[in-house]
């Protein structure tokens, strides 16, 4: 056997693979056949043309195929190996060493003389391990089984593993195309006409069959199953019995389920994670090569650059990285433009009508393609699928049985539907951290609630689901006081998605509003803990205004807590308002632990206002904490009093309990509060004088905001808003006008303005813009003063550091004059001032 050997790689062509250190490498079978013709002419020219031939022998295919397979070949073999000799070809620049293993191998027979398999089947995109990984078990297993759902590439797939592998089965490689074949009769029939087996009739198949292959060395490929699956899996387990040197590999929707099968499950091609990735590394992934290739080919100037890779990106992902989605969205580039296929998308999946003319009627559109599916299923089984359409970002087997279930369908039967569509390919199933959870595919899941329609089960459905988060969400706080943050999150965050649905479901027409107004309160904690304070403030807003006189006094009590949580930031007197309603409520009710957070966070309110019964508040939620069992609230205890010290100018008491709160949050597992109480540190740092400390502080914070959840950047307008702050008054003027921009910008999103303006009023000061400084002065001083609170520390240094340099520049007139006209300007004006130098 001859081979090439070159820097740790080995070429096989008899075997038709590329060793690396021994192991195989995932090449797919173009990949290597331009591999072998530039190796087989090392050090010499090989003209674009000359490749084309050898690859795709009478193929019509665009130069860009090429080029794809050239850059995979230099991911693999280093970017050198291969030259580009613009204009002309490549080049192998390395020096391969030829050489032969045992005896010589007899004459091969033609892998084409002993297969039906199609040779023109394409480029394939983003399957270099799938294939791989299945020519493995085809060679540890003899029965392999392709699944997936349908338009995933099963087919595609499974022939490009074929006919890579042709030349190891002497006598051939046979595919057999199931899917018009509606008989199961039949089965054994068609299997013997495809490999041109004489049989008498239907009955005499199965054994006309085993006579035929019982020696011979073949492999056996079934083309699409799921509606034969039980005539299929009777065929096989009988041939593989008497055929020792048989193969077979099959590919369906449902796995066959005998002795000895292994199962290889399809994936969606890959789409990039970033919204907004350049073209360069969008191309790495198959969805967006697949896109690009396909639009490309009714349309040449078409191609994936920097612009428009974030639209592509979008349109992939929202078809689950499906090929038969993605190619049929492609198709229509050429005619509606890439927006216009976006928007369609956005409107309904379905209307993707334009297929390919070639492929098999099923597969020409999105449509036929999941009524295939849909057809195939029982009864039962179709209710399920549709009743769990509902689900946004997945479901568990609890929601499930809980949504799908009515009095005519019980709950086990619900989870046998449920563990049918899985194996059907309808439904995926994902394990993470010890959870299992269940999803529709976008494209099923639109057709799943087109169906849900036709059934007039819409209403009942989502009635049932949000009845279904009442008593998930019912237990929300406690767990909140208890779990640390990733725990909670994996409990509740996977099903924000569901808790939205059945928000809009409860206060939109025909809903419920009793369980809107509940299960708002209710779930509160998850939007606090996700930081999602715009949405939630807007979801609080519809269920106060649906309020009604008949409710719960516990259901109006947990809207208060909620609207505190949600405006405590904003130290204002609705905040305090909403807090005292909701700690007098709860104390009358008698929900000792929600009584004592709701004065928690009045306190640290009324601390931050510089409010007198700060203290006594604080002392009363301390004396009703300290009843119950919550650490995340006893970590909440210390933090809070910090403030209380911070604002009366004692820097180490604050720097002690803000110690003593950051060594509770980090041994509970509080990592979003841990990191808001390093950034009070920072800020006690700072009122203590110690400003090369704060500073290092603060920027250690900002660091490590980076790599918590998105969610909580809604914090780093405060956070950038100190650091601002330090900076000015280091003097480092330049480096705090670097980040102004961003820092107001951020401010802005968490209404945090008013708290760190002064800052930007003594970097305008510092800068020498007295009188724009001066106008901010005025407009701060009047939002305190009307409102009747009291600076914190850091805030009223910095005014007082502005004020006495605007008085250096100008006479008393002037200065009383300017901040007399700021307090005429509005935020968005007084924003635009901080940032005019």
């Amino acid at each position: 056997m001859l081979s090439y050997v070159f820097d740790g790689f080995e070429l096989q062509p008899d075997e038709r693979r590329l060793l690396v250190r021994g192991a195989p490498a995932a090449l797919g079978p173009r990949a290597l056949d331009l591999l072998l013709t530039l190796v087989e002419h090392a050090g010499q020219l090989v003209t674009k043309d000359q490749l084309l031939e050898r690859v795709w022998p009478d193929v019509v295919v665009v130069e860009n195929n090429l080029q794809v397979q050239i850059s995979a070949l230099r991911k693999l073999l280093g970017p050198d190996a291969i030259s580009t000799v613009v204009g002309q070809g490549y080049r192998f620049t390395r020096e391969p060493l030829s050489r032969s293993h045992g005896a010589a191998p007899a004459k091969r027979r033609s892998a084409i003389a002993q297969t039906n398999l199609p040779h023109n089947l394409g480029a394939l995109f983003g399957r270099e391990q799938d294939l791989a990984q299945l020519q493995g078990l085809l060679g540890a297993s003899r029965l392999v089984t392709v699944t997936g759902p349908g338009g995933v590439g099963k087919t595609r797939l499974m022939n490009e593993c074929a006919l890579a592998l042709a030349n190891r089965f002497a006598d051939g490689v046979w595919l057999v195309e199931l899917a018009s074949l509606n008989d199961a009769d039949m089965v054994a029939a068609a299997v013997a006409a495809t490999m041109r087996i004489e049989v008498k009739d239907a009955a005499s198949g199965r054994d006309a069959l085993a006579l035929h292959i019982r020696e011979k060395q073949l492999l056996l490929l079934l083309d699409n199953c799921e509606h034969l699956v039980d005539s299929v899996a009777a065929l096989v387990d009988a041939l593989l019995a008497v055929a020792p040197k048989l193969q077979v590999m099959t590919s369906s929707q449902d796995i066959l389920g005998i002795h000895g099968e292994q199962v290889f499950r399809v994936r969606s091609l890959s789409v990039p994670a970033d919204d907004a990735p350049l073209a360069e590394a969008a191309l790495r992934f198959g969805a967006i090569e697949l896109f690009t290739e396909r639009a490309r080919s009714g349309d040449l100037s078409f191609s994936c650059n920097d612009q428009n890779a974030p639209l592509i990106t979008a349109i992939c992902r929202r078809l689950d990285g499906i090929p038969l989605a993605i190619e049929i969205a492609a198709a229509r580039v050429p005619a509606l433009g890439l927006s216009s296929v976006a928007r369609l998308l956005d409107e309904r999946f379905l209307a993707l009508t334009a297929g390919r003319r070639g492929a098999v009627p099923r597969h020409r559109t999105l449509q036929a393609t999941l009524d295939w599916s849909h057809h195939l299923l029982s009864d039962r089984e179709r209710k399920v699928f549709r009743r769990v359409a509902g689900f946004v970002g997945g479901f568990s087997l609890a929601a499930g049985a809980a949504v799908a279930s009515d009095g005519l369908l019980d709950r086990h039967e619900v989870i046998d539907a449920i563990g049918v569509l899985v194996t059907k390919s309808l439904l995926c199933v994902d394990s993470k951290e010890g959870q299992w959870r269940y999803r529709l595919l976008e494209v099923a899941r639109a057709y799943a609630l087109e169906r849900l329609a036709e059934a007039d089960e819409v209403d009942a459905v989502a009635r049932r689901a949000a009845t279904h988060w009442l008593s998930v969400f019912g237990n929300c706080f406690d767990d909140w006081t208890r779990l640390s943050d990733a725990a909670f999150d994996t409990r509740y965050g996977s099903d924000l998605g569901n808790l939205r649905v059945a928000l809009d479901w409860a206060f939109g027409p025909g809903g419920d509003v009793h369980v809107g107004v509940q299960l708002t309160g209710l779930s509160a904690p998850l939007w606090v803990e996700r930081l999602m304070m715009r949405e939630s403030e807007e979801r609080l807003a519809v269920a106060s205004a649906a309020v009604q006189a008949d409710m719960p006094a516990a259901w109006v009590a947990s809207l208060h807590m909620a609207a505190g949580n949600f405006y405590y930031t904003r130290l204002n007197e609705q905040s305090t308002a909403a807090l005292r309603s909701a700690a007098t409520m709860l104390r009358a009710l008698g929900d000792t632990p929600l009584a004592g957070y709701a004065l928690l966070l009045l306190g640290n309110t009324l601390a931050a206002l510089g409010k007198e019964e700060a203290e006594q508040t604080l002392a009363e939620a301390r004396k009703l904490l300290a009843q119950g069992d919550h650490p995340r609230l006893m970590a909440l205890l210390p933090k809070t009093l910090a403030m209380f010290y911070y604002m009366r100018g004692m820097p180490a008491e604050t720097q002690r309990e803000n110690l003593r709160a950051l060594e509770l949050a980090r041994a509970g597992g509080y990592d979003i509060l841990a990191l808001t109480v390093e950034e009070n540190l920072a800020d006690s740092l700072w009122l203590a004088g110690d400003l090369p400390g704060a500073l290092t502080a603060a920027r250690n914070v900002i660091e490590r905001s980076k790599c918590v959840r998105a969610g909580y950047r809604i914090n780093w307008g405060w956070m950038y808003g100190n650091y601002f702050g330090i900076l000015v008054e280091c003097d480092e003027l330049a480096e705090a006008a670097a980040i102004a921009r961003f820092t107001m910008a951020h401010l802005r999103e968490s209404n945090g303005i008013r708290l760190v303006l002064d800052h930007f009023a003594l970097h305008l000061a510092k800068s020498g813009f007295v009188e724009s400084a001066a106008n901010m002065l005025g407009w701060i001083n009047h939002q305190y003063s009307s409102k009747g609170i009291t600076r914190q520390p850091n805030e009223l240094r910095a005014m007082r550091s502005t004020d006495a340099l605007l008085r250096v520049h100008l006479t008393p007139q002037a200065l009383a004059q300017l901040c007399e006209e700021g307090t005429h300007l509005d935020e968005a004006a007084v924003c635009q001032l901080a940032l005019t130098f």
